[in-house]
């Protein structure tokens, strides 16, 4: 497995290049055709194709745009737009570019970069003032934020992985980095400047211009944190390894200080604006990146940070950790809740058994990172398929209590028992289509069952995934 890094091309943030910021934003590790323009939710997203030029960053595209890349663009805004309530004021303009990166480092991935306003107290990216704040900002040049991805994905064996499914273990998910540098864009992303060890500067002329909100949360092991009104941060350990963020929603969730990459020595780029690697390398925010991994979605931390930035962000029905998903955790917190209202899934003001089948065969969303949902209780990994596997994870908890959806138990008992096994045994050979929706599972076939309850069980508890 090759761990590649997200990092930022980051020009010196000392001089004002029409209010350019670039901002944390380099992820590490057809027929030629025409600039490609495509409207997708809040973004406008101009494609530059190879030879195109014309777009205010300077930059000119290397490589044509196929049409499933395309479609792996717009998947990613959908991440970040299926959960923000505000109202843009106008549609941000977003630049794409495929590019060969080697300049930047050969384990370099992607790179974004966004116009920044200012009034003295606040540092706005373009995507934030534009979506977050509701303006209609006017702007000199031709692009809000731009992004750009290396042509050979840093040289990695199996390359990019495009499309809906999971990549290989020699791959690099497309979609992940491509999230990754649409976060940056809208908050991910700090002022520090590490040459004048200060926050906040400007020019030239050299002047203050105020804080991001993410520069805000930020405090280093001895309490010190970024100075509003322009005082030097000379005192601010920018080297920590980590620093923290104390956004309150944030920290409640993650249930302390949020650990903030700030490697020593410090990674132009990339320390300060992603959530440290150590603690959160499986966080869509995090700066690195394996072959194999999918980090396609913010992780709940993640989302109640965009809320202490000043997001308005809605969960799903069915979400009730709010971390973005629904999964197996979701299912344990509907079944240690039975009987509150607010767990009611199926819409008959209580929540019961009835909620917990509505919530596995409707909304669950399966693990293969196909974007479907919906599957059959005995499903216990939420692959879509109740078959062997979802047998001997039964059988390694068999007996046990304590257990949650994940270890085998298939209703809201906490007992892995018979109970979960007949339920396992009527599902058994369910797939779930590649359309959608829920078919009546097939009929049980090869497996005898009955021979199961006679296996000595191992017993032990599942350990919570974070």
């Amino acid at each position: 497995m090759v761990s590649l890094r997200m990092t930022a091309t980051c020009a010196s943030k000392t001089s004002r290049w029409a209010a350019m910021a670039w901002v944390c934003c380099l992820l590490m590790a057809a027929p030629a055709t025409a600039l490609v323009v495509e409207d997708h939710g809040p973004f406008s997203v101009s494609f530059y194709g190879a030879g195109d030029g014309g777009s205010d960053t300077g930059v000119v595209g290397d490589q044509d745009w196929t049409l499933q890349q395309r479609q792996d663009v717009a998947a990613s805004v959908d991440i970040w737009a299926s959960h923000i309530t505000d109202t843009p004021g106008r549609q941000i303009q977003l630049h794409v570019f495929w590019s060969e990166l080697d300049s930047y480092g050969t384990n370099v991935l992607g790179g974004s970069a966004s116009r920044r306003t200012w009034d003295g107290n606040t540092i706005w990216n373009a995507g934030e003032y534009v979506w977050r704040e509701g303006v209609n900002y006017a702007s000199s040049v031709n692009f809000d934020t731009f992004v750009q991805l290396d042509i050979t994905a840093a040289g990695v064996g199996g390359g990019w992985n495009f499309g809906s499914g999971n990549p290989a273990g020699n791959a690099i998910d497309f979609r992940s980095v491509i999230s990754h540098e649409l976060g940056h864009s809208l908050g991910f992303s700090d002022s520090y400047d590490a040459s004048r060890k200060d926050f906040g500067w400007v020019g030239p002329p050299v002047r203050y211009a105020g804080l991001t909100e993410w520069d805000k949360f930020l405090i280093d092991s001895d309490g010190t944190t970024a100075p509003a009104g322009g005082g030097r941060a000379r005192d601010f350990n920018a080297t920590d390894d980590p620093v923290f963020w104390t956004g309150p929603l944030a920290n409640d969730y993650y249930g302390q200080p949020v650990p903030i990459y700030a490697p020593d020595p410090f990674a132009q780029g990339s320390s300060m604006a992603h959530v440290d690697q150590a603690s959160l390398s499986y966080a869509l925010m995090s700066p690195w990146i394996s072959t194999g991994q999918s980090l396609r979605d913010p992780i709940g931390v993640e989302w109640k940070m965009m809320q202490d930035m000043g997001w308005s962000v809605v969960f799903a029905l069915g979400d009730f950790d709010e971390d973005g998903d629904i999964d197996s955790d979701d299912i344990n917190l509907l079944c240690d809740n039975v009987g509150d209202p607010a767990f009611d899934v199926d819409g008959d003001n209580d929540a019961d058994e009835d909620d917990l089948i509505y919530l596995v065969e409707n909304l669950v969303e399966l693990s293969d990172g196909s974007g479907r949902v919906g599957t059959q209780r005995g499903d216990f990994n939420l692959d879509g398929v109740v078959n062997a596997t979802d047998l001997a994870i039964m059988k390694d908890t068999f007996g046990a209590s304590g257990v949650g959806y994940a270890g085998g138990n298939a209703n809201c008992d906490t007992v892995v028992n018979a109970t979960d096994l007949a339920i396992l045994k009527a599902n058994f050979g369910f797939s779930a289509p590649t359309g959608g929706g829920v078919p009546e599972p097939a009929t049980l076939g090869l497996l005898a069952l009955a021979s199961f309850a006679l296996l000595k069980r191992q017993r032990r508890q599942l350990a919570d995934r974070r």
